[in-house]
């Protein structure tokens, strides 16, 4: 019986450390090792959660993040910025930077400001 595509796996299926399929290597995004390995061993149609933020607001995203990973959820963190891109990858979450560079098409540009209220 194939999987419905809203389940949650109990567990990460094992991939290949460098395994990725084609849609990764032709994005414009750079993927930690996290999240490549988690995004290849997704089946087509599964889903997972994207949450997009920048270094601003890393304690709210670590804790969703020991959160979804204490549930088993499947997700990747959209890094607006350096910053929390080199937080997730040394903390081992599952992210990609979402970065433009001049001269060349398809990439992602964001003009987003950050307010925190503490």
């Amino acid at each position: 019986a194939a999987a419905r595509p809203d389940a949650v796996p109990s567990a990460v299926h094992p991939a290949h450390p460098h395994a990725s399929p084609e849609w990764m290597r032709r994005s414009t995004l750079l993927f930690n090792d996290a999240a490549r390995a988690s995004l290849a061993a997704r089946q087509p149609g599964e889903t997972i959660l994207v949450v997009f933020g920048g270094a601003s607001v890393n304690d709210m995203l670590r804790n969703w993040a020991i959160h979804a990973q204490t549930l088993g959820m499947p997700f990747v963190i959209a890094c607006m910025d350096e910053q929390l891109f080199k937080r997730s990858e040394a903390s081992g979450l599952p992210a990609v930077l979402m970065k433009q560079t001049r001269g060349e098409s398809n990439l992602v540009s964001t003009k987003w400001k950050y307010y925190r209220m503490d």
